[in-house]
């Protein structure tokens, strides 16, 4: 399972674009069951990666190497913060 989850999320990381990652968190900005709005970081990783039946452990796996794209990324979008909880 890790092996395609490793290829699904370097897919991911090679087709993200600021412009994809901004239009994408609105959309789930306005979705969001969220009381504050935000969204939690597994329910990016299992969109993203389209893969809504992930584990908690096999998301966590996926976020610690998509993590520190977001993070680089979302310091170039004004429009968005991105809280780490760090």
């Amino acid at each position: 399972m890790y092996k395609e989850l490793a290829e699904a999320v370097d897919q991911f990381l090679a087709d993200l674009t600021p412009q994809f990652l901004e239009e994408e968190i609105w959309k789930l900005l306005r979705t969001s069951p969220e009381i504050d709005g935000g969204i939690d970081a597994y329910r990016l990783v299992r969109y993203f990666l389209k893969k809504p039946d992930l584990n908690d452990a096999q998301t966590g796996w996926a976020y610690h190497r998509i993590k520190p794209v977001f993070t680089k990324l979302f310091e170039g979008i004004p429009s968005l913060y991105y809280f780490t909880g760090e």
